[in-house]
Formats: C-alpha cells, structure tokens, sequence
C-alpha cells in the first residue's frame, strides 16, 4: 500500500514538472523563442527540436530504468 502511494507521488510530480516545462512561459519554449529569433531558419530550429527531444526521451528512458531496477528489488 505504502509503495503505491509513492509512486502515485513520483507520477504526479513528474507530470507537474513536465507540465511546467511545456507551458508557453516555460524554459522549453523560452529557448525554442530565442532560437528562432537568432537563427530565423527553419532548420536551424528543426535541429534544436530534435536535440531538445532527444535530451527529454533520454532523461526519460534513464528515470524511467532505473525505477524498474527498483522495482525488481522488491
């Protein structure tokens, strides 16, 4: 039981951490914005889409492993 409500806990802080990422005010779109105000192409920001994705799903995929190593302890 305790172990459920810790991860409804880490689910509902990972989400309002995203969520504050993602707004329109946040860090995300503030970099997106000053990116395209530097470079003005369209691949240039294209790239910096990838890159900052890229980061995301890989900070993702190591939080998400190493809570299932976690979990196989139990």
């Amino acid at each position: 039981m305790i172990f459920d409500k810790f991860t409804q806990q880490c689910e509902i802080h990972f989400w309002d951490i995203v969520i504050m990422i993602a707004q329109e005010e946040g860090p995300v779109m503030k970099l997106i914005n000053k990116s395209r105000e530097s470079s003005g192409s369209r691949i240039g920001t294209f790239l910096l889409l990838i890159l900052i994705w890229a980061a995301v799903g890989f900070t993702v995929g190591m939080i998400f492993g190493r809570l299932i190593a976690l979990i196989q302890y139990f």
